[in-house]
């Protein structure tokens, strides 16, 4: 049997300095890294999907991942236990979910839809999914070639946020 290229696609380092992670596009696995030896010390199977984003929240005690993919899922992992905490996903409620960030209280997290012109609004507690045009005067819509939302990082006081886009070629 061949063997398969888990091709890790994003790799981030904790917060607090400790810990590295990375994720898979064709894998099922996020692994956790000691930062001063660069040994592997845990891992988490995650399902299947085509996992592109993992962003660790400020305290550096749980991360999400984004499932890019047409059916898309978001999943919690609480990274002391290296543990599923909440897998969100339902028919339709994700598309192409891509970049990740986190409200300044924690409690939400924004994602971007890589297609179209919106961000998803995540409230993980209740659950609940809400769908932001960034286009003004526009419904949130997943049409290629509209803008293309690709990453979204909070700005360091939570402002605002940096979206850029790739159809648009706009920040």
């Amino acid at each position: 049997e061949p063997a398969v290229t888990e091709l890790p696609h994003c790799l981030r380092v904790s917060p607090d300095g400790k810990f590295w992670y990375v994720c898979y596009t064709n894998g099922n696995y996020v692994q956790k890294f000691d930062a001063s030896s660069d040994t592997l010390v845990g891992e988490v199977n995650i399902g299947a999907g085509s996992w592109n984003i993992l962003k660790i929240s400020p305290d550096s005690k749980h991360a999400y991942v984004s499932d890019y993919s047409g059916n898309g899922k978001l999943v919690e992992i609480d990274l002391a236990n290296m543990s599923i905490r909440k897998t969100l996903f339902s028919p339709g409620l994700f598309e192409y979910p891509h970049g990740i960030a986190y409200s300044q209280t924690q409690d939400t997290v924004y994602v971007t839809a890589q297609y179209g012109n919106m961000i998803y609004r995540v409230i993980p507690s209740i659950p609940k999914v809400d769908k932001i045009s960034i286009q003004k005067g526009a419904l949130p819509g997943t049409t290629q070639q509209w803008l293309d939302p690709h990453e979204i990082m909070m700005s360091r006081d939570y402002s605002g946020d940096f979206i850029p886009c790739l159809a648009s070629t706009e920040l």
